[in-house]
């Protein structure tokens, strides 16, 4: 798997250096500048592919991990790519390309790892790209792994062996790596509370000479992703992130996503945002873009856009929520409301900071006022930004009345914010658009 994605990324690479060919062209480059530019670029990228090991998937898999590195990657790539073009005196080259290509990369090898990542989970719990472990230790920790891994059986994980600490007194260090190697065990999960140290240290040093990958489990229960190792002088020390901490990176991230994705979507949709706007302009009279006062994040109002899917005036009568068969729609707009077209302009919004690409939906204050009243559990919604799509709107769909927004909520309460359900719910989204199920 490492050869295919340290291949995959070099190939995604170089497209995405000869798609920024027509802009490395408008500023009059030599074709042996632009062989210079291709040659010094591909050699930083490889030195950074090998400085973070990026296409290097550990399991379990966890997205964002994957993420962190390919980040890393390409700031060692541009650091270094920046240092080789001062060099060679490259000073022809402009910012933008650099910017252009490594954007492109970067959005490229980002789909491409949630495919495989995706993939990956699939074919796993079909029961291929299996790795066979033994856990020896504490029977009540070896337990809650083996429960951990029935549950979870994306991680790709088969118990071969289990020895607990009363019958690893039978084993010498020898026996106990000859059975792991008869068994073919790839990894071995130490389960300790009281194994005999210099026993696990041996243990350690052999399963390394025969290639069998060790991991230390401790009896400690944590319910955090923040967790990270630390060697103070060979002593291992596990560190907690603070609640800030986390938030904090988590805010970085999410919005770097949002950026990145929103930035995409409007360059690359900018011919379909044409067509519709036309078709909208040419269907109904009135303005090709509807402008509504929504709730967001902290309860702070912003105004929000969608491509016009009713009549002008279509509320003077007061706040309403779509219904089946509603009216007030035009033709053309109930097309674009099945397929959710007319919410794209709200990529607009997540640009601008009111909105992220996946979160709960934000109400006017006219219908929140009514849902706090039945569900005082919504105002812990407005403590998280909004989406463009989100969990409720996939897997509960639009509300009519506030009854149903009550319901939905419910869903949205559920939303969890990390890259994984982020690429999840998008791609759910993407499904409900196919299928025409919005009103």
């Amino acid at each position: 798997m490492e050869p295919f994605i340290y291949i995959s990324d070099l190939v995604i690479f170089n497209i995405a250096l000869f798609i920024s060919y027509p802009a490395a062209s408008a500023t009059a480059l030599s074709d042996k500048t632009f062989q210079v530019f291709i040659l010094v670029a591909n050699l930083s990228w490889i030195c950074a592919s090998k400085l973070s090991l990026n296409y290097v998937l550990e399991r379990p898999l966890v997205f964002s991990k994957t993420l962190q590195k390919l980040s890393a990657a390409i700031a060692y790539h541009l650091v270094l790519t920046l240092g080789a073009f001062y060099f060679l005196k490259m000073f022809s080259l402009s910012g933008g390309i650099i910017a252009l290509y490594n954007l492109l990369f970067f959005v490229l090898a980002v789909t491409m790892r949630a495919i495989m990542v995706y993939a990956l989970e699939f074919i796993r719990r079909k029961g291929y790209n299996i790795r066979r472990v033994s856990l020896i230790g504490d029977s009540e920790i070896t337990s809650r792994l083996v429960k951990s891994f029935d549950e979870h059986s994306e991680y790709g994980y088969q118990v071969i062996h289990r020895v607990s600490e009363a019958d690893l007194r039978g084993y010498s260090v020898t026996s106990l790596v000859n059975a792991l190697r008869a068994e073919e065990v790839n990894e071995l999960f130490i389960c300790y509370k009281q194994i005999d140290n210099t026993f696990v240290k041996t243990l350690i040093n052999e399963c390394y000479l025969y290639h069998i990958k060790v991991k230390l489990v401790s009896d400690l229960l944590i319910d955090k992703n923040g967790a990270s190792l630390m060697n103070y002088n060979g002593i291992p020390v596990l560190v907690l992130k603070s609640r800030e901490e986390e938030e904090q990176q988590l805010r970085i991230v999410k919005r770097g996503f949002d950026i990145v994705f929103s930035a995409v979507m409007m360059i690359c949709g900018l011919p379909l945002f044409i067509v519709l706007g036309i078709i909208t302009k040419l269907t109904s009279r009135g303005p090709i873009f509807y402008k509504q006062q929504r709730i967001g994040f902290d309860e702070v109002p912003f105004v929000i856009y969608k491509f016009r899917s009713m009549y002008v005036d279509s509320e003077r009568m007061g706040p309403q929520l779509a219904t089946a068969n509603d009216r007030r729609i035009t033709p053309w707009g109930l097309f674009m409301r099945k397929t959710r077209l007319d919410e794209l302009p709200q990529f607009w919004n997540v640009l601008k900071g009111d909105m992220s690409v996946v979160g709960p939906r934000p109400e006017r204050k006219f219908f929140i006022d009514q849902i706090i009243t039945k569900a005082p559990d919504y105002r812990k919604i407005m403590r998280l930004k909004p989406g463009v799509t989100s969990v409720g709107q996939v897997y509960y769909g639009y509300a009519e009345n506030v009854d149903q927004m009550c319901d939905r909520m419910v869903h949205d309460l559920e939303y969890k914010q990390n890259f994984r359900n982020d690429m999840h719910i998008i791609f759910k989204t993407v499904g409900v658009m196919f299928q025409a199920k919005g009103k």
